[in-house]
């Protein structure tokens, strides 16, 4: 009996022995849980923060290239928009000068063709006046 009782406690020893490793194996598990699970916590804040950041500084670039497009677009814009006022003034003033120049020669052909006008009919008088002295020089005087 005492070989019973021997093994009985050594199976209640054992028993006891595995309820502990079992109490243990399942507080070193939840540790580890605990720790797996702060560790991915804390890697998902990280992440998140960097993400963030990320995020912040696309959205910084893209406001940066979008100020930079709106610059560059303004300057080509106000650049053409001047320049066609600068040929729309230049066209108007070219004009301008063209008419004047064209009524000042208007003017000078008037003129030159009233000098011609006015040396004409001098030299058609004066041609008729010498056409009738040679006619009354060469008119025998019987035949007047």
């Amino acid at each position: 009996m005492a070989t019973a009782t021997k093994a009985k406690n050594n199976g209640k020893v054992a028993a006891e022995s595995m309820a502990d490793v079992a109490g243990k194996v399942t507080q070193e598990a939840k540790a580890v849980t605990d720790t797996l699970f702060d560790v991915t916590s804390k890697a998902a804040k990280e992440t998140k923060a960097v993400l963030d950041a990320q995020q912040k500084m696309l959205q910084d670039s893209f406001d940066m290239w979008q100020k930079h497009n709106q610059t560059y677009l303004d300057f080509v814009i106000g650049a053409t928009q001047q320049s066609v006022e600068e040929s729309l003034a230049l066209h108007e003033r070219v004009s301008q000068i063209a008419e004047s120049n064209w009524k000042k020669a208007d003017e000078l052909v008037a003129a030159e063709q009233a000098v011609a006008l006015e040396t004409t009919e001098a030299f058609w008088a004066r041609s008729q006046a010498a056409s009738e002295r040679i006619a009354k020089l060469f008119t025998p005087v019987w035949f007047k």
